[in-house]
């Protein structure tokens, strides 16, 4: 009988930890909607970071405001406008740069049910975002040290300061994604590439059904509906995953050949735009160097560290959003143009908000210019004036436009009508899914695909290796050491 019991439970609890995390988000968080689970002392921590985070960003950017003003000349008013913009710009695209870094430490859905437990290890993960500090922070010398010596005695230790305030972020953030990339790419087996080419799938699906939210109302309320219903009469987290992954909108989106030439050729403009800024980063960096230390072989160091610190993100960026811009001029030119959610739930609110951040990108020229003004002529002026300027307010305008979508849809979940907050949250709830599939380790990811439906689980290995025995196999072979010493030490117990 001792023995019938002890195999019992150890097959209870190898049940348990092939069960995904995953499945224990959908339940809780998105089907139970149970509050995030912080502490008190976390939540606060969090909101006093940001707040930290925020005023030393906006008193750093005090630091530009000379150099704008110089370039407005006699003209008052245009040199207040250029000072305004740009450190509304840049501080913006530092703040959007801090509170990521922050969400990704604190924010409680990065903690909730254990669903997105590093396989890093924590230990890892705090030296990644160390080492990019302190990468970060070295590269940022340079440009200290010179707004320190431009500056009279009295202000020097404060305008370097403000530099690292203002301009740390960016460069930070970039710096532990790029790593943490790199860390991830270490996968070498054919079997995860697969995997994780799967997980595409399944956040391709979760971005496409977003898209579908912007339909017509009919349709998304169905699709709300749905869901809801699932909800209701308890039919558990895998019936409501099915709801929630099952395909919505036109089956066909594949691009005529003429649309994917256009969104490579802008690709690549975007490329090369992003590619001028960092060149102009790097000469930054190398001319600051300069300065303070005349060995050549230093200066092209601090060059290749400032570019190295901002080229993940920069490359990333740029490149998407001409993108993004392109197709939303063919979309209106042809009268296909879709409204996202916050331009119709709150229509006047967004246009306000876009068109001062629009207003704000357009303004943020002033440093480059003047530097180039001031250190290159001909034909290199007007290029790199052009082309840099041109990055930046791609780059500052992914960070204004996703803080302006944010400042809507908190208004909308709280103004809006019932509907309208059902729509909005349903958009979280992916967004959030998304972010937790995203961030989840592949072996929790590998426990969901097993026990996806027959129909969406062959449409994602297909092309692949991946069937059902050596998904079993892989799970056994990685699940937590923990877990295994667990189930040891219980059945020893019973």
């Amino acid at each position: 009988m001792s023995l019938y019991l002890s195999r019992f439970s150890k097959n209870v609890d190898e049940v348990f930890y092939q069960r995904s995390r995953i499945l224990d988000y959908v339940q809780g968080q998105m089907i139970n909607e149970l509050p995030r689970e912080e502490s008190r002392v976390r939540a606060v921590s969090r909101q006093v970071l940001k707040g930290l985070g925020a005023g030393a960003i906006v008193a750093g950017n005090s630091a530009f405001i000379a150099i704008n003003l110089e370039l407005g000349g006699d003209n008052l008013p245009y040199g207040i406008a250029l000072a305004l913009g740009n450190a509304l710009s840049f501080g913006g695209l530092g703040l959007w740069s801090l509170f990521n870094i922050i969400n990704d430490w604190v924010d409680p859905i990065s903690l909730q049910n254990g669903a997105q437990r590093s396989k890093k290890g924590q230990l890892i993960k705090v030296a990644i975002l160390v080492a990019s500090a302190g990468v970060s922070g070295i590269s940022l010398v340079p440009l200290a040290y010179i707004a320190g010596e431009s500056n009279p005695d009295g202000l020097k230790g404060f305008m370097a300061a403000s530099v690292f305030a203002s301009d740390l972020w960016f460069p930070l953030y970039s710096t532990y994604l790029s790593i943490n990339k790199l860390v991830d790419l270490q996968r070498d087996t054919k079997f995860e590439k697969e995997l994780i080419q799967t997980r595409k799938g399944i956040l391709e699906l979760l971005d496409d059904n977003r898209e579908f939210l912007k339909a017509d109302r009919e349709h998304r309320m169905n699709y709300v509906g749905a869901l809801e219903a699932i909800k209701e009469c308890e039919a558990g987290p895998m019936k409501y995953l099915e709801g929630l992954l099952e395909k919505r909108g036109d089956e066909d989106k594949k691009l005529s050949l003429c649309s994917k030439v256009a969104e490579k050729g802008i690709f690549s403009g975007g490329l090369a735009l992003a590619g001028s800024h960092m060149l102009f980063l790097g000469y930054l960096g190398f001319k600051a160097t300069a300065v303070g230390w005349e060995n050549i072989y230093g200066d092209l160091a601090a060059a290749g560290l400032v570019v190295a610190t901002n080229s993940y993100l920069v490359g990333l960026s740029v490149p998407q959003t001409a993108v993004s811009v392109y197709n939303k001029f063919k979309e209106i030119i042809l009268c296909r143009y879709q409204p996202s959610l916050s331009e119709q739930f709150a229509l006047k609110m967004t246009f306000v908000l876009k068109a001062l951040s629009l207003a704000t990108v357009s303004l943020s020229y002033g440093p480059t210019v003047e530097i180039a003004r001031e250190d290159f002529s001909g034909g290199l002026k007007y290029a790199t004036q052009i082309s840099v300027s041109l990055a930046c307010a791609l780059l500052v305008s992914t960070a204004l436009l996703d803080i302006t979508n944010q400042i809507v849809e908190g208004y909308v979940v709280r103004k809006g009508s019932e509907e309208e907050q059902q729509i909005v949250k349903m958009d979280r709830q992916l967004r959030d899914f998304k972010r937790v599939l995203e961030k989840s380790p592949l072996l929790e990811y590998a426990k969901l695909l097993k026990v996806l439906p027959a129909k969406l689980f062959n449409d994602l290995v297909d092309d692949t290796s991946i069937t059902i025995d050596n998904l079993e196999g892989y799970i056994s072979d990685h699940l937590d050491i923990e877990s295994e010493g667990l189930l040891d030490a219980e059945a020893q117990q019973v």
